[in-house]
């Protein structure tokens, strides 16, 4: 477990350090990536908060959240043919809303990318790790989409 968090923290600071400056941008994401909300980006770094939800057993019934964190974001390639790609890392405090993670913090740690569909519109894929104190650290895939403005 330790070690999925070093992983991706030496991702994040990476990510970071290769920040570039750009406009202030506001998203608004659907789905669990990040999480159903909203986000404010600046450069390569990002602050959203949101609602989030998985089916964390076999039943189907879903597990809701409250998630705020932070996202670094970066280019893999300047190649033409990846200007689309971009990849990111988040850290995310998340507290639980109902069934076994009710009024339960946690950590929640996500790697992906995301693919510029034009229009102001992205789609996110990426998987997520769910850490709390006393439950077994859960394995999830993300995706999302997000509408995106620039503010000037």
């Amino acid at each position: 477990m330790k070690l999925h968090y070093a992983l991706i923290s030496i991702a994040f600071l990476s990510g970071l350090s290769q920040a570039q400056s750009a406009d202030p941008t506001l998203y608004v994401h659907a789905f669990r990536s990040p999480s159903t909300g909203l986000e404010y980006r600046h450069g390569n770094v990002g602050v959203h908060a949101g609602y989030y939800t998985t089916v964390l057993d076999g039943n189907g019934d879903s597990t809701n959240f409250f998630k705020t964190g932070l996202t670094g974001y970066y280019r893999l390639s300047k190649s033409r043919n990846f200007d689309r790609f971009e990849s990111y890392v988040s850290i995310a405090y998340v507290r639980g809303l109902n069934r076994d993670y009710e009024q339960k913090d946690g950590l929640f740690l996500e790697s992906g990318f995301s693919y510029d569909l034009g229009r102001n519109l992205e789609l996110r894929l990426g998987t997520g790790i769910l850490a709390a104190k006393g439950r077994a650290t859960e394995v999830n895939p993300t995706i999302g989409l997000s509408y995106r403005n620039v503010i000037r």
